[in-house]
């Protein structure tokens, strides 16, 4: 940028220097015409010297031609520089355009980890409130509560494979603890609903995101939330998710009430990284 605006005040220069040389030039021959022309003393000796000036006029008329030209090619020339600074400057605005979308997508993605780690220790402040008593002595408290909703749970059921009938002991089970799993729940839905509703990261970082969250989540927490995304609460809003982001990948299978009820998600509810890329290619 700074070279082309050195050359445009060149050329600015050197049009300068021609049209003082040339109105000097001729001021000068002009001057000494005036002072030539009393050496003659009869009117046909002045005209004879006026008739001289003939090839003199039409070299200033060549020269004056010349100058048009000359001022056409540096009027060229500077519209060029001109030409040159402008793609210049658009290209500098290009640039600074870029490294503003830069900014703002680091912006973005800075605003939405820190609601996403917000969102992570609001859920652990809601496992860690938790607590199980009995009158007033506490026997579960924080994550080990998910061991005794489990074990309540199964104590429900009884082995069988019938899934509707689990998913009714579920439901008598999740009324009474409603408090507790009514909380826990929609608030570890309304994670995994954030990091898939954001704009602000791909769908490689999602999957990121969301590893993040199955990492938090314990065996028993896990299984519970295999028959509460089968449940009427689930099913339609939280299942489709689970198995998006495979949220069960480290559930163990041995805490479910029948191995027969895992056919009830699909595979991608349980698949590792590797198995979502080879299933996703076709393989």
């Amino acid at each position: 940028m700074k070279s082309t605006r050195n050359d445009a005040d060149t050329v600015k220069t050197v049009d300068k220097r021609w049209i003082y040389v040339s109105f000097s030039c001729v001021t000068l021959l002009w001057a000494a015409s005036l002072l030539l022309i009393p050496i003659f003393k009869e009117h046909n000796e002045r005209g004879a010297f006026g008739d001289m000036f003939g090839a003199v006029n039409a070299l200033f008329s060549g020269l004056a031609f010349a100058g048009i030209i000359i001022s056409i090619l540096l009027q060229n020339k500077e519209l060029k520089l001109q030409r040159e600074e402008l793609e210049q400057t658009r290209d500098e605005l290009k640039g600074q355009k870029e490294q503003l979308q830069n900014q703002n997508l680091t912006m973005n993605r800075q605003r939405f980890e820190n609601t996403f780690f917000q969102l992570l220790r609001n859920h652990r402040d809601i496992v860690n409130s938790m607590d199980i008593r009995r009158k007033t002595e506490v026997i579960s408290a924080g994550s080990d509560c998910f061991k005794t909703f489990y074990s309540e749970f199964l104590s429900r059921t009884g082995p069988t494979s019938d899934i509707e009938s689990v998913l009714g002991a579920y439901l008598e089970f999740y009324w009474k603890r409603q408090q507790d799993l009514g909380h826990y729940f929609r608030n570890l839905y309304h994670v995994v609903r954030f990091i898939d509703d954001s704009k602000d990261i791909d769908n490689e970082e999602r999957f990121l995101y969301s590893r993040l969250l199955r990492a938090l989540l314990s065996s028993n927490e896990l299984v519970l939330l295999f028959y509460n995304g089968l449940s009427k609460f689930g099913r339609d809003s939280f299942k489709p998710l689970i198995e998006k982001y495979s949220l069960l990948k480290n559930m163990e299978d041995s805490l479910l009430i029948s191995m027969a009820h895992r056919k009830e998600y699909s595979k991608f509810a349980f698949a590792s990284s590797r198995e979502r890329a080879e299933w996703g290619n076709g393989s």
